[in-house]
């Protein structure tokens, strides 16, 4: 894995396999440092729950094509509970689960069983962070992924069990090894988005992690190269901005399965760090929003990581993002 600067957590991916004939894959990440996160509400899984996300599902707009039927809608809010009682378990705060991720998880698992692999990246040759982003996501994302593979049709009755077992086999895992249950378990967490697939002998089941903490109340996420722009980000009530990574990257470029299949990590972050502003760097305004600016020059997308915390940070001394709740995954193209 390349190195990376101190303190900004990471994503590696590790592949497994159960013996055939219903193989088992899964894509793993990790999670960062545990913050300090107040206890939150979360939308119920029953059936006043249900009615509520069903509503929500049809007010959403986007990728209407990924849309899921009540049915599917029902699976994931017993998936849901299941996770909330994992989390109570562990004592992380309950979490609600996000229609467009939902979708956008949809989208990815059809893909990925469509062309036969398991992972973090698309044939697009796009990081989690960049397909939510694409959507309209603005919040930190992080990823699970796994699949089951058989040598014959698998019957759609199965979906439940199916997903019960990918997801068991990430609660399974034990230290150092358990990225997908730290990732489940995450304090910080505050939505998911459950996506499932079924083509032939290939199902594949994705959880979409979401941190969200903020609202983005001003700022392009595509400018000119050369032109200057201003981002302004609000916290919600109770936290406030630590810190704002932003790092480039060329455009994605386009993947085969077979890439996709040997792709072992998903990093969270570049080998570039274009800017970094810590708490001398900035003052939040009356209302709490941080704002900043910037021109830049060259082609590529630009991944901004707004770390929060709920103490007033110091303006002094050193500075590390360890503990630090990372509340944003804006990806702003520069063409």
């Amino acid at each position: 894995m390349p190195s990376r600067p101190r303190g900004l957590p990471a994503l590696p991916c590790i592949a497994f396999l159960v013996a055939a004939p219903l193989a088992l894959l899964a894509q793993v990440p990790a999670s960062p440092a545990a913050p300090n996160v107040p206890a939150q509400a979360a939308p119920g899984s029953g059936p006043e729950g249900l009615e509520a996300y069903l509503a929500e599902n049809e007010a959403e707009p986007r990728l209407a094509e990924h849309k899921d039927s009540p049915e599917a809608l029902g699976l994931k809010l017993s998936a849901l509970a299941l996770i909330n009682k994992e989390r109570a378990a562990a004592g992380s705060p309950p979490i609600a689960l996000d229609i467009l991720a939902s979708r956008v998880a949809n989208r990815h698992a059809l893909e990925s069983a469509r062309a036969g692999y398991t992972g973090h990246w698309n044939l697009a040759g796009e990081k989690p962070y960049h397909r939510w982003a694409a959507a309209g996501g603005r919040d930190h994302v992080s990823e699970n992924a796994g699949g089951l593979d058989s040598s014959g049709p698998l019957n759609p009755a199965g979906i439940p069990g199916f997903i019960g077992r990918l997801h068991g086999s990430f609660m399974a895992e034990r230290p150092p090894s358990d990225g997908h249950r730290r990732n489940v378990l995450e304090k910080g967490h505050t939505q998911v988005g459950l996506g499932y697939a079924l083509e032939g002998g290939r199902f594949r089941y994705y959880e979409e992690y979401l941190d969200r903490y903020f609202e983005l109340i001003e700022g392009p996420e595509r400018i000119a190269a050369g032109e200057l722009a201003s981002w302004r980000f609000l916290p919600k009530a109770g936290y406030q901005v630590y810190a704002i990574i932003v790092y480039w990257e060329a455009f994605p470029r386009p993947m085969t399965p077979a890439q996709l299949e040997a792709s072992g990590s998903c990093p969270d972050y570049t080998n570039r760090t274009i800017l970094s502003l810590w708490p001398r760097d900035f003052a939040a305004a009356e209302d709490g929003s941080v704002s900043f600016s910037a021109s830049w020059i060259e082609r590529g997308s630009y991944y901004v990581q707004v770390y929060l915390d709920t103490q007033a940070p110091p303006r002094s001394g050193r500075f590390s993002t360890v503990g630090r709740i990372q509340g944003s995954g804006l990806v702003v193209r520069v063409e």
